[in-house]
Formats: C-alpha cells, structure tokens, sequence
C-alpha cells in the first residue's frame, strides 16, 4: 500500500530533490559493478598489443561519444519544446479562469472544486517549468585537452597511442551518458507535469461547462 501511495504521489507530484549532474555522475561511477567492468576493460586493453585491434577500440569509443553528443542535443531539444505546450497551457488556463470568473450562482462546494484544481495546474506548470530548466541546463561534458595529447604523442609505440586514447575517451563516454541519464530523468519529470496539467485543464473546463449547463437550466426551468 506504501508503495502504490508513493508511485502515485510520483506521477501526480513528478519532482525531485536536487542533485548537481557532477555528484550523480561521481555516485554512478563508484557503483561496484561498474568499477569491475572497467577494470576489466582496462586490463583487456593493456594484455592487447595488436595495432589494428587497438585503432578499432579506440574508434568504437569514439562513435561512443559521437552518440551521447547526438542524444544531448535530442534531450535538451524536446525538452526546449515543451515550453511551446506551457504557452498554450497558459492560453487555455486563462480561458478557462475566464469562465469561472463570469460564472455566477456557484454552489460553494464548486468554488473550492475550482480552487483545488487551479493550485494543481500552477503547482505543475511551474514544476515543469523547473524540470525543463534543469533539462537543458549546461553541464560539463569531459573532453581531451592539450596535457592529453602531449602525453599521447611523447609515448613510442603507436598501439600505446591508441589504447591510451580509447581507454580515455571510453571514460568521457560513462560520463557523458551518466549526465544524459541525469538530464532526461528531469525531462521525463517534465513529460509527467505535461500530462498532468493537460488532463486536469481538460476535468477543470468540462466541469466549469457542466455546471453552467446546470446552472442555466435551473434558471430557465427547464
């Protein structure tokens, strides 16, 4: 019963503490299983000396990256785009605070149905609106630098070159995806505040209509 309380009270309230994408990445790369697989790979890589073995490793780290890149840019592009719903959630809420406005006649009861759900709409649409922030907020992705490559030139052996470069990249790599990870956490956060408020605005509106439907029929005695 706890659990299905606290699932809901995820999808209904979708928002979490803040944690800055640097200390979620450094947690994730602490994880046992994962310091296994990479010491794993590094042995691999330090036990191979086959030249055109170790180019192509250091060539699929490097597609590695290319890919976190490409999903960056589709996160934080989708998650731009919400901001386009909120306008329109923005139209469609002053629409329908409009009519509740010019109602009249309300039972009481009504009035604290309307007030309920307006909080609700404005507690969503400003978590969304944080979640997106963080969505598309900047974070430092790790990179070669010049110490980099003038370790990697002085060493003798071009297979040293290589797996030195690849090892490197493939660790840019676990970071880039774990500050992946971090950003489309918040965006699936936001996704959960946009049909939140899509579903409330569209109960607030039938209600604010069914009602003044009923209103209208007991003043014209029907």
């Amino acid at each position: 019963m706890v659990i299905l309380l606290s699932i809901l009270v995820g999808e209904l309230v979708a928002f979490e503490r803040w944690t800055a994408p640097d200390k979620h990445a450094a947690k994730e790369l602490k994880n046992n299983a994962l310091t296994k697989r990479v010491a794993d790979l590094e042995m691999a890589a330090a036990a191979t000396r086959d030249e055109a073995r170790l180019k192509e490793f250091r060539d699929i780290a490097s597609a590695r990256i290319g890919d976190e890149a490409s999903r960056q840019s589709s996160i934080v592009a989708r998650a731009q785009g919400l901001f386009v719903a909120l306008a329109l959630f923005g139209i469609l809420f002053t629409f329908g605070v409009g009519l509740l406005t010019q109602a009249s006649g309300n039972p009481p009861w009504a009035l604290w149905i309307y007030l309920v759900l307006v909080l609700y709409i404005l507690l969503q649409i400003n978590l969304m609106v944080v979640n997106i922030l963080r969505a598309i907020s900047g974070v430092n992705y790790p990179t070669s630098g010049t110490s980099d490559l003038t370790a990697w030139l002085g060493l003798k052996m071009s297979e040293d070159f290589y797996r030195n470069q690849g090892l490197l990249t493939l660790e840019h790599y676990r970071t880039a995806s774990l500050n992946n990870t971090w950003r489309m956490k918040y965006f699936q956060h936001a996704l959960k505040g946009l049909r939140n408020v899509v579903f409330t605005l569209s109960i607030l509106i039938i209600f604010i209509f069914v009602l003044g439907i009923r209103l209208l029929a007991v003043w014209s005695g029907w």
